[in-house]
């Protein structure tokens, strides 16, 4: 796809790559690249940066500075009483007050 393509002309930080095999090997180390969701979505995030986040006279590619995983469990800690209160999962079904 056009999002695997833009990921795999990332540039990586030291001595540029002689070959698309010694790229992949680079690239791996930041892109896990059996994670289809996150290879497509970091794809087109850098596509939409090409398009619209242009720099400088000479309209230079962006530069990324890293690439990290999102583990929502990493971020938020929520019990059963906050999940409870919130409604954000609700184990009966709820009416929604309208008639179809």
């Amino acid at each position: 796809s056009s999002c695997l393509r833009r990921v795999k002309r990332m540039e990586v930080p030291g001595k540029p790559s002689t070959c698309e095999q010694e790229q992949l090997v680079k690239l791996s180390a930041f892109v896990d690249f059996s994670c289809n969701s996150l290879v497509r979505a970091a794809g087109a995030l850098l596509k939409y940066l090409d398009k619209n986040y242009r720099t400088g006279l000479d309209m230079e590619t962006p530069m990324v500075l890293f690439i990290s995983s999102l583990v929502l469990e990493q971020i938020l800690t929520m019990d059963q009483s906050a999940f409870t209160a919130l409604q954000v999962f609700s184990a009966s079904a709820q009416l929604s007050g309208s008639k179809a």
